[in-house]
């Protein structure tokens, strides 16, 4: 696949990196050589030393009472540090115990769509998209997948309603502009003489040949939080709205 593509997804796909677990590890009831194990792991997290971090979550790991929270941990570090294969088991098992967890099933789609694994990101945004259960950001996602997929007619019908929905949200027009241009160029590079209706299905391109990416290409956390209020104000804007208007909501 190419690397351009998967940069653009690196950065405008948004991964939750919060309130994914049930419950929180606390330090000061993990004793002795656990918590000594738990705190270094955390300092070589903040240090980036992601590989080292995931060496002292696994050696807690077993911990029963704290097994989801130390799960959580670990499938964000994989990530962090480019484990994608890790990363998907260990979400994929964090939702065999809470399976209507959004953003674990969130997290899910973006591992899969760093992957390129594109069929299974947009299936899992598909699906939170059709049971309501989706923020402006899982909304986005869903729409940049079905332009990667080059689903046009789709993607072009849950453009319009996103507008109509969040019509103080401006950044999805650069998005999908970004978006377009993308899969234009990579379409231009791979196939220069492709006929134009003669359309290649991307569904269920990979990465095959392995390409790099640093953990910065990853939104970091902060970035993250503050995106996700932003979401969470433009949310509570156009509820507001509705109210005032008595408009019809859009599914």
């Amino acid at each position: 696949m190419n690397k351009v593509l998967c940069i653009f997804l690196s950065v405008f796909l948004l991964f939750c990196f919060f309130n994914c677990a049930s419950n929180n590890a606390n330090l000061n009831t993990i004793e002795n050589l656990n918590a000594e194990y738990y705190s270094i792991a955390e300092e070589y997290f903040k240090l980036e030393k992601y590989a080292k971090a995931i060496e002292y979550y696994k050696k807690i790991e077993y911990l029963t009472e704290y097994k989801a929270s130390i799960s959580y941990k670990l499938a964000k570090t994989y990530v962090l540090n480019q484990q994608f294969n890790e990363a998907v088991e260990k979400y994929n098992e964090l939702l065999k115990n809470d399976s209507s967890n959004i953003s674990l099933k969130e997290s899910l789609a973006y591992v899969y769509a760093k992957q390129g694994d594109f069929k299974k990101a947009t299936a899992i945004y598909e699906e939170l998209y059709n049971s309501e259960q989706y923020n402006n950001s899982i909304f986005k996602n869903y729409i940049i997948m079905l332009i990667i997929s080059e689903e046009k007619e789709k993607s072009d019908s849950l453009i319009e309603l996103y507008k109509q929905k969040y019509p103080h949200d401006e950044s999805i027009t650069k998005i999908v502009d970004d978006a377009v241009n993308v899969v234009k160029k990579y379409n231009d590079e791979n196939n220069p003489k492709k006929d134009k209706n003669d359309k290649e299905d991307k569904s269920n391109l990979k990465d095959s040949d392995q390409l790099d990416f640093s953990p910065e290409e990853i939104l970091p956390e902060e970035e993250l939080l503050e995106q996700n209020n932003k979401d969470t104000e433009i949310n509570n804007d156009e509820e507001s709205d509705v109210n005032e208007n008595n408009d019809e909501s859009i599914p």
